[in-house]
């Protein structure tokens, strides 16, 4: 589904030139900052826009100064010492009447385009975030470095990097109303707030948005939208910094108390301290501002694990670090060693032109359709090259060379596999490798192997090393393209042409024989299981959509998937009549091309049937959960295939902690995607028409 106009902003845009939008700012004793603040954010406001002040506790004039303005500024004032800041943010949502809210610091100014690039942000999402600059030109200490931006209340260069697990700050923040309404910010008030813990009152943002993605809220964080943050000097100091860092901590647990995660999260931390130790240098040859960077997140973690645990960090990094560090020797130990087996390894000699080349991708249904036109354009252009194909599916690579060998994966085929990687082949490609050996890959096919920096499928980190040419691959473009640019060793000449397969006759024979009722009308096939859980959807969704599909178009609905989902499908066939459902999970590759041929539509999740379907140029509605559409959608002939995407692609493995795997797809709801599905149907029977 692509992103467009937010549905629920279309009528608001069609009566309003702009977004109303409250923008929020917490404040206690900066009456100077404020003013400021206030100042040049009111040079942004449109008509119905608001500034809402919550006043925590002034006591150097804020309160007189605000009880003296007006529209566009309101205020609230609370004196209750237990009030942290999530219990405040919740209070100012509570005043808040505008559909859309934003919270800004008292001290941040705005950009000159803040206000309203955050209301074009929020056309396309629930929640948006921003960057939090310097507002100053600081003469920063010598130590200083990216890393460590966050204990001065600056953007970290994790969040200007997109890492993992870094969120924005409330300092530059805005979201809808009704997020806020759902997600809420965690109150702290049972928690001490004494000077020495003065942040663990905060965090409230972190915890925030990570609820927000969870519960399935689309998010973005865009650099081009800040805030410059006039923070003292002070802050820049060692005891600040280290101060800040274990206040963080100590915030951390109190905000998520997950005792699981707290001991995962020791073990990673004493095994990467045992690793350094046991590799010092590594760490020297990075420099000092490394180091002291490595220093804070070391106090902040001890300063969690403190939280977390009954007993000592040191004492458990005493009974764990003889263990961890044993570990590290051996990791050192057996990276040394294979640098060195590499290294006198011969390098690989591109050839040219090539005279015998290997594609080794024993791997899934959907990876090998994929690798159709990589294989159609290498034979092209290198007409007269023998050309040697490894997969489990050899049935869908039919030739168009007789200089193309394609070979399935049997034991009998694997060794011969083996003896053309080992004498003949100049180079081999290996885009995949889910289903294959270890030992052949590492014995013999690395020794020409050109492969991808990662997302292969090898079962260690270190069988990707073992190849002497490693590509790096890129999520964010379509996976065609990733593997053109592995087989682009030389100018490759011509365009991608799109995968093409064609049921057989004698598979069509026996698939109608067995399916008379096939013949009486149209139908459109589900897929109803995956070979992977994350792609999973639910049986009663299934159902639902099946049974408002059927009502709307009379068409047969021919429920695909494994032998194991035959049960289940037989269940639903029962539930929509026989008349209008068929179970076929169980069928052969074979069969399984020759039901997609004919059916009018493929609906499932992104798995094999849908890429099958597309080479058949049969049209599909896919639905997408932790898989990106952009990467994996229809490459080829786009007007025929539609779908729907889940509002989160992609949670980290800290994200997605204490969730089903098949969260984003939970996420996709019936009612929208039975509306969807029937849509697209009927677009397609009237473009046919």
């Amino acid at each position: 589904m692509p992103c467009g106009v937010r549905e629920d902003m279309s009528e608001l845009m069609d009566n309003n030139d702009h977004m109303p939008i409250t923008v929020i700012i917490l404040t206690k004793n900066r009456l100077a900052k404020l003013r400021q603040v206030v100042a040049a954010l009111e040079r942004q406001l449109d008509a119905d826009d608001q500034i809402l002040i919550v006043d925590t506790g002034s006591v150097d004039g804020t309160r007189d100064w605000l009880a003296k303005q007006s529209h566009p500024l309101r205020w609230e004032f609370t004196d209750s010492q237990t009030l942290d800041f999530g219990a405040a943010r919740n209070l100012a949502i509570g005043l808040v009447a505008t559909p859309t809210f934003a919270f800004l610091d008292d001290d941040c100014i705005p950009a000159v385009d803040w206000l309203k690039r955050a209301k074009q942000m929020l056309q396309k999402y629930d929640a948006v975030g921003g960057i939090v600059l310097p507002y100053w030109l600081y003469e920063l200490p010598r130590l200083w470095s990216g890393e460590i931006a966050w204990c001065a209340g600056m953007s970290p260069v994790g969040l200007l990097e997109r890492r993992e697990d870094n969120y924005p700050a409330t300092a530059n923040l805005a979201a809808w109303r009704h997020v806020a309404e759902k997600v809420s910010f965690g109150e702290l008030c049972h928690a001490p707030l004494v000077s020495e813990q003065r942040y663990l009152a905060g965090r409230e943002d972190a915890e925030w948005w990570l609820n927000v993605r969870r519960h399935g809220f689309s998010t973005a964080v865009d650099a081009r939208l800040a805030v410059f943050h006039a923070v003292p000097y002070s802050r820049f100091s060692l005891t600040a910094v280290l101060k800040r860092a274990h206040c963080d901590g100590v915030a951390a647990w109190h905000r998520e108390p997950h005792i699981t995660a707290a001991l995962a999260e020791r073990e990673h931390f004493l095994t990467r301290f045992a690793r350094e130790l046991a590799s010092p240098l590594t760490l020297v040859r990075r420099g000092p501002s490394e180091i002291f960077a490595r220093l804070v997140w070391a106090t902040r973690e001890f300063a969690y694990l403190s939280a977390a645990n009954k007993s000592s960090v040191y004492t458990t990094a005493a009974k764990n670090l003889p263990r961890l560090a044993t570990k590290a020797l051996r990791e050192i130990a057996g990276t040394t060693r294979l640098r060195i087996k590499v290294a006198l390894r011969p390098k690989l000699r591109v050839p040219d032109p090539p005279h015998h080349l290997l594609i080794a991708a024993p791997t899934y249904l959907g990876d090998t359709v994929l690798l159709l036109p990589i294989i159609d354009i290498l034979s092209r252009n290198w007409p007269e090259t023998n050309i040697v194909v490894w997969t489990r599916f050899p049935e869908l690579i039919k030739p168009r060379s007789p200089m193309i060998s394609v070979f399935g994966n049997t034991p009998p085929e694997i060794e011969l596999v083996r003896e053309f990687a080992l004498w003949s082949s100049e180079i081999t490609f290996t885009p995949y490798y889910h289903f294959g050996p270890q030992k052949l890959w590492r014995k013999v096919l690395s020794l020409r192997g050109a492969t991808f920096s990662h997302d292969v499928g090898f079962p260690t980190v270190a069988d990707y090393y073992h190849a002497p040419l490693r590509v790096p691959k890129r999520f964010d473009q379509h996976e065609v393209i990733n593997l053109l640019e592995l087989v682009s060793l030389w100018p490759l000449a011509g365009s991608l042409t799109p995968p093409r397969i064609s049921p057989t006759e004698e598979a069509m024979s026996a698939l109608h024989n067995r399916f008379p009722v096939l013949d009486e009308r149209d139908y459109v096939t589900f897929h109803i299981d995956t070979a992977l859980e994350m792609k999973r959807w639910p049986l009663d969704r299934w159902q639902y959509v099946a049974q408002a599909f059927v009502s709307e178009t009379r068409a047969r609905v021919c429920f695909i998937g494994t032998e194991k989902a035959r049960e289940q499908a037989e269940i639903l066939s029962r539930n929509l009549g026989g008349n209008h459902a068929l179970n076929c999970c169980g069928l052969g590759l074979e069969e399984l091309v020759a039901l997609l041929a004919g059916a009018q539509m493929a609906v499932g999740p992104c798995s094999g049937p849908k890429h099958l379907a597309y080479a058949l140029r049969t049209p599909t509605f896919t639905l997408y959960g932790a898989v990106p559409e952009h990467r994996w959608g229809a490459w080829f002939d786009r007007e025929l295939h539609d779908y729907v995407s889940s509002p989160v692609e992609y949670l980290s493995a800290r994200e997605q902690r204490g969730l089903p795997e098949n969260h984003a797809m939970l996420l996709l709801p019936a009612d929208e995607i039975a509306r969807r599905v029937v849509e697209h149907y009927q677009r397609l029977r009237t473009r046919c028409a």
